[in-house]
């Protein structure tokens, strides 16, 4: 399916996606360099701020994916005092999936923001190390999609309880976040090579701007084996007749 990556980053989202058999045709974000990574791997970007983007010009897909920025939502920014919720860029997402009425549609956020999340819309919280991955790292999945049981046979047995995204702000301090427990992990401060493979990238994945804008980029993006199981699933879904009950896939929270 052909589909639309709101909030795009560096493309990680997108590229789960690729993998899984899916199509970008546009992905919107409006920080610069994010948009030149994703536009060095996938297709082109809109690169500026989605408020002030008149949905009714953006094409039609059957699908739409989208990770809102959730600063605002994250425990870590709770933690420093922070206790402001805006949910301004969700509702951005909603109204774009109202107007354009994809067939699916899956935004991913931090668990916390599953109190802004339409009642109607499938909800599902995954974490990283039930798809391989070593850090737990749990996230929200809403929308319109296969819901997906957790492949537990690869989940890893010596996952570290500390959120990945954090790996992007060793080098950011506007967002820093407690380190210890990475440095703890590798013995040091994890490669930017290291930090690709670890959320899933592969070597060869275009990443523009400064070594610091890079780690940022990974930190802010998604695990990608884990996006494309969802994608797996949602084209298995596309192409099947409508049944009660579907394998792999199980009723939303």
């Amino acid at each position: 399916m052909e589909f639309i990556d709101l909030f795009c980053g560096c493309g990680m989202f997108t590229e789960g996606m690729k993998q899984s058999g899916h199509k970008a045709v546009l992905g919107i974000d409006n920080w610069k360099v994010a948009c030149q990574s994703y536009e060095a791997n996938h297709c082109e970007t809109l690169c500026e701020n989605i408020l002030n983007i008149d949905v009714s010009t953006l094409p039609k897909t059957e699908l739409i994916i989208g990770s809102p920025p959730c600063q605002k939502f994250s425990l870590i920014n709770q933690k420093k005092g922070n206790r402001t919720e805006d949910d301004t860029l969700i509702k951005k997402y909603i109204e774009i999936i109202e107007v354009l009425k994809p067939r699916f549609w899956i935004m991913e956020e931090v668990p916390r923001a599953i109190h802004y999340v339409p009642i109607s819309w499938q909800k599902q919280i995954l974490q990283v190390n039930h798809y391989g991955g070593i850090h737990i790292r749990k996230r929200l999945y809403a929308g319109k999609f296969p819901l997906v049981l957790a492949p537990c046979i690869k989940k890893h047995k010596t996952a570290t309880p500390t959120n990945f995204d954090k790996l992007g702000k060793l080098n950011n301090p506007r967002n820093f976040g407690d380190k210890k427990l990475i440095m703890k992990y590798f013995g040091r401060k994890p490669t930017l090579k290291e930090t690709m493979e670890l959320m899933g990238l592969t070597e060869d994945y275009k990443l523009c701007g400064s070594n610091r804008e890079k780690y940022q980029q990974i930190g802010n993006g998604v695990y990608v084996p884990l996006v494309k199981t969802l994608g797996e699933a949602m084209l298995q879904k596309a192409s099947l007749p409508p049944k009660p009950k579907d394998l792999g896939i199980r009723e939303a929270i």
